[in-house]
């Protein structure tokens, strides 16, 4: 990325792409987090949002179900979550 961005808006950034290209992907989205910018990821890739995200609100019909964060963000609390099965980790 040419300019540091300020807030990353992104729709299933690596849907459809080759592992290479996702991995420099990622690369990047993590470059732009960590240099201070806000980074909104929409995706259904449960793995990649565990090992990209400190912070998860999962939706479910349109409507968030859960927030996940720190240490409850896993694949399959993500993966809990949307399929209904919601546990502690609700959203009021």
């Amino acid at each position: 990325m040419a300019e540091r961005p300020r807030v990353l808006l992104l729709d299933e950034p690596t849907q459809g792409i080759d592992a290479g290209a996702k991995f420099d992907i990622l690369q990047m989205i993590c470059e732009a987090a960590r240099g201070g910018a806000a980074v909104l990821v929409a995706s259904g890739d449960y793995e990649q949002l565990a090992h990209l995200c400190h912070r998860v609100l999962v939706l479910r019909y349109a409507r968030i179900v859960a927030e996940l964060a720190g240490p409850e963000v896993s694949e399959l609390a993500i993966a809990n979550c949307a399929q209904g099965q919601l546990g502690t980790n609700q959203a009021s």
